[in-house]
């Protein structure tokens, strides 16, 4: 393989998380060097698709990734106020949207080993703070 990348990471498209997703991945050692899917809703298309091409989508880059990148691990990072998801309004509490994230987290990881038993794959929910007149916080807080 000409050239390899450790990680892939699916990750939701909203432009309130480039360069945090960016910032994190780099922290995890992976700085140019990963592959990237950003549908919206993040593992929400894997879970809970449209139709069953979206899922489709995804598995085949997470494919694509390992055969011409040697890929061994997967990165599925969802976040709160998720636009495809509602947004935070659309819970009933930050508990209850944590726990639909977390759910959707661990079956898109099943769904993602059952294609691919050989690779790694870890979670992150991305936890956005905001607050008036403050820059966007974001933390990324690993689902086990």
């Amino acid at each position: 393989m000409p050239h390899q990348c450790k990680a892939f990471a699916l990750y939701c498209m909203d432009f309130r998380l480039t360069s945090a997703v960016y910032d994190f991945m780099v922290a995890q050692g992976l700085k140019n060097n990963y592959d990237q899917v950003c549908p919206a809703g993040g593992v929400l298309p894997v879970v809970r698709p449209k139709n069953e091409r979206d899922r489709e989508f995804i598995l085949e880059h997470i494919g694509l990734s390992m055969n011409l990148h040697g890929t061994k691990t997967v990165y599925l990072i969802n976040h709160t106020d998720c636009g495809a998801y509602g947004g935070k309004q659309a819970f009933a509490s930050e508990q209850a949207e944590k726990e639909q994230h977390t759910k959707d987290l661990k079956e898109a990881k099943k769904i993602v080993l059952e294609r691919f038993p050989e690779l790694e794959v870890k979670l992150f929910l991305g936890r956005l703070k905001e607050e008036e007149g403050k820059e966007l916080e974001i933390d990324f807080e690993v689902i086990v």
